[in-house]
């Protein structure tokens, strides 16, 4: 039971509604494609990075070993 501001008492079945059934739900398929804007560039900057501080590292190393 559910009461109205009223103060009377109606089912809750009436004060609930459900949606109707034919009722679309959206799919990743219908959504349209995003457009492709992003670039490697920032995964190439970081790729030479990576290899600089190796290179770093590697001579640090030999040093130490002559």
């Amino acid at each position: 039971m559910a009461i109205k501001p009223t103060g009377e008492e109606v089912q809750l079945a009436e004060v609930v509604t459900l949606p109707p059934a034919d009722t679309e739900v959206a799919t990743a398929q219908s959504a349209p494609a995003l457009p492709a804007t992003a670039s490697t560039l920032p995964l190439i900057f970081l790729f030479g990075l990576t290899t600089l501080a190796a290179a770093f590292v590697l001579r640090g190393f030999s040093k130490r070993l002559q």
